[in-house]
């Protein structure tokens, strides 16, 4: 019901295309996101010009299978935004053990090698109430953590961290390219 809820926000944005309107480009998106996926059970959450920029995206995620709960995030596997790029879709976000676009790094400042389960939400704003399609990407394993705010920034054209609370740097944030490595864990016994 949530997921049909935020649908109907972005459809009233004028930015989303439901798949009876388009059934075929959202059919490729469907089997180009299964390919970016490695896996042939992927969902389209959004679909169309979600970004008001004239080019069709989707979201597509890999569920985790478990009872989706009313009103909390959506337990993911992987996921991918993807976009129609002439004559076919590219990856333009990937959610996978880290979130990264093709210029590097989102939302993290070094690599720690731990396995990272996400949540998402989709929302049709970005925390500092501007009318965007955001996604929203939590840490399953740290309930207390702030999600990753991800919307696309137009000044550059591609899909960014958005931190809107950062006293010296609110706003987008730089993706970062090669992450320092952190070790982690090492219990010796």
């Amino acid at each position: 019901m949530r997921f049909w809820r935020i649908i109907a926000v972005l459809f009233l944005l004028g930015r989303v295309v439901f798949a009876a309107d388009a059934t075929n480009t959202r059919g490729s998106c469907s089997a180009a996101a299964r390919k970016v996926l490695s896996n042939a059970q992927v969902e389209i959450l959004a679909f169309g010009d979600i970004n008001g920029t004239g080019r069709e995206h989707c979201f597509a995620v890999i569920p985790t299978g478990r009872k989706r709960d009313q009103g909390k995030p959506l337990a993911i596997r992987r996921g991918a935004v993807l976009e129609f790029d002439k004559q076919a879709w590219r990856s333009v976000l990937n959610i996978r053990n880290y979130v990264k676009n093709p210029d590097g790094y989102v939302g993290i400042e070094f690599i720690d090698g731990e396995t990272i389960r996400y949540s998402i939400e989709i929302r049709a704003e970005r925390g500092d109430g501007v009318k965007q399609f955001t996604i929203y990407v939590h840490y399953r394993d740290d309930p207390e953590s702030v999600p990753i705010e991800i919307s696309w920034n137009r000044k550059v054209g591609r899909y960014q961290e958005f931190s809107p609370n950062l006293v010296e740097h609110a706003g987008y944030q730089i993706e970062i390219k090669n992450p320092p490595v952190r070790k982690c864990c090492n219990i010796s016994k």
